[in-house]
Parts: C-alpha cells; structure tokens; sequence
C-alpha cells in the first residue's frame, strides 16, 4: 500500500524495518557459536548470500531513498553498509557507512557512531588501509568515551563499558599499524581501565 501512503517517510521507516529484521534473520545466533564450541567442530564459512540478506539490501535501498529526517536515514546507511559488506560489495558498503558517518557524529549519537565507525575501521582494515582504519576507529573510541562519561550511575556506565567490548585493542592494533605507537598506547590503556 505504499502508492496510498502520503508520508514518504512512514513508507521509509517501513522498509528499514523490514531491511533490519531480514539482516538480522542472516545473523548466527550465540547458541549456534555455544554448539560449535560444545562439539568441538568450527562454523563454516559464512554461508553464500541468501534471499533474505538480498531482501535487506532492497528494503534498505529503499529506505535510504525515502527517509528524509538525516539521522533516521544515517541509521539506514550504515545498515545498508553491513548488508553490503554481507553480499561483498565492499566499495558500496564503505561509502555508505561512509555517508552515514558525516551526520552520525560522537556527540549526535555516540552508541550509533561507535558501531559505525568501528565498522568502516574494519572495513579498512581488510583492505590494509592503515591510516583511513586507524581515523575511524579513533572516531569510535571517542564516541565510546562519550557514552560511557554521559553515564552517571555505576551500573549503566558498566553497560557501556562493555558494549564497547574490545574496540579499544583493535583501535589501538589500527593506530599502531598507521604507525602512531603512543596513540595506541593510550588508547590501549584507556580501553583496559574500562574493563
């Protein structure tokens, strides 16, 4: 019914909701990682495309197109980047994390920023992009910081902390790689005061 639908954005908002679920349905579950572990047997390669990720990558096109508000439609990129990097158009996934990066900022939406930005330094980092790796995981290393001070109380700060996981260690391995070994030093450092 999207033609009857006047509100383009509430047709977006659809498809990017539609585009998370069947991403999120291509996702090993913990269980399956417990299962491999309690059988001694290693997971499989990631399996070949499947329809649902290709349904994500239609749904989140779509959504990038019709959403209009900047922050909603960043939210879209940068899941249209992992359906992407999923069906390995690697290029297109890094422009759209990309996009998405230059109005999700540290301090706009520090949580969304942060997996972001560790995604495109990731994404760089296969590609042995040392320095463009290292800038965008400093980025979400200060959108991490961000998070976890805006918290007051001891417990959701612990929260943060370990959303955070260990993205200071891979920041500080891509710094130290771009060839700023004081840099990872620090934010080593600061990464192990958090766990």
């Amino acid at each position: 019914h999207a033609a009857e639908i006047r509100d383009h954005a509430l047709v977006g908002a659809a498809h990017q909701l539609l585009g998370r679920m069947d991403l999120a349905s291509t996702r090993r579950s913990p269980e399956d990682y417990l299962d491999a572990y309690d059988n001694g047997t290693p997971l499989e390669d990631e399996p070949e495309p499947t329809p649902a990720l290709r349904a994500a990558r239609d749904h989140l096109e779509a959504a990038r197109d019709r959403i209009k508000d900047p922050i909603r439609r960043a939210h879209a990129l940068h899941s249209l980047s992992v359906a992407l990097n999923d069906l390995g158009d690697i290029d297109e996934s890094i422009a759209a994390v990309q996009e998405a990066l230059t109005v999700i900022r540290p301090t706009t939406d520090p949580d969304e920023c942060r997996r972001a930005a560790w995604h495109l330094g990731s994404l760089l980092a296969e590609r042995d992009d040392w320095t463009a790796a290292a800038k965008a995981m400093r980025e979400a290393v200060e959108a991490a910081e961000l998070a976890f001070h805006a918290r007051l109380d001891t417990t959701s700060r612990a929260r943060q902390a370990r959303r955070a996981g260990s993205l200071h260690r891979w920041a500080a391995y891509a710094i130290a790689r771009a060839g700023d070994p004081v840099g990872a030093a620090v934010v080593l450092d600061a990464g192990r005061a958090r766990e």
